[in-house]
């Protein structure tokens, strides 16, 4: 499996959509948002729990080897503030995992409050969604793959036969323009984040 989300049992709720989990539904209109995104098909994303990992601790893996990880914190929400010096507020320090800035897990007694005070407040579901979303951007090179490739380029043939019919095979070969397709993806990935944080959290449209 290519990419592959392993959470621990305090998790499962969260996948669980009979008992009103919603990351799998997250994850599928998250594919469909980043294949728009980034111009290619993202692959599935094989879900599945780990009894190894702690209760609240998730790992995303790109074949075999993880490339990211983080743990929640049982029962709370993540209240994240783009100022230098945030409001104060009740809560326990932590660095949001998407985007590496410093937040706050609070109890949801004091979700009016931490907005009232300028933070954007996010439940775990959508941290997880937008991690997962900024991991997959990072690795979007590794994830297209020469199958892939050779797909977006029989799509432009639709459109613009000559075109392909000049490049492949008598430019480049299909090896050549898979290379040149990943290092454009390398280079449009930024690490350059602007607030407001509550529109960098990745949530489904509508």
């Amino acid at each position: 499996m290519k990419l592959s989300l392993e959470v621990g049992y305090g998790l499962v709720a969260l996948v669980d959509q009979e008992h009103g989990g919603q990351l799998l539904a997250r994850v599928r209109a998250l594919r469909s948002s980043l294949a728009l995104q980034l111009g290619f098909i993202v692959p599935s994303v094989h879900i599945t729990d780990n009894a190894r990992l702690k209760a609240r601790e998730y790992v995303v893996s790109l074949r075999g080897v993880e490339i990211a990880r983080w743990e929640m914190h049982e029962d709370h929400l993540l209240a994240i503030s783009s100022d230098a010096a945030p409001p104060p507020l009740a809560g326990t320090a932590t660095r949001e995992p998407a985007f590496g800035v410093s937040a706050l897990w609070i109890i949801p007694g004091l979700h009016n409050e931490a907005l009232a005070k300028g933070y954007a407040v996010v439940d775990q579901t959508s941290v997880l969604a937008t991690h997962l979303a900024e991991v997959i951007k990072q690795h979007a090179s590794e994830l297209l793959t020469r199958q892939e490739a050779k797909r977006l380029l029989d799509r432009l043939a639709e459109s613009h036969p000559k075109l392909v019919e000049e490049l492949v095979p008598k430019l480049l070969t299909l090896g050549e323009v898979h290379k040149v397709m990943q290092q454009l993806l390398r280079e449009q990935v930024s690490s350059a984040i602007s607030p407001p944080f509550s529109k960098l959290y990745w949530t489904p449209a509508g």
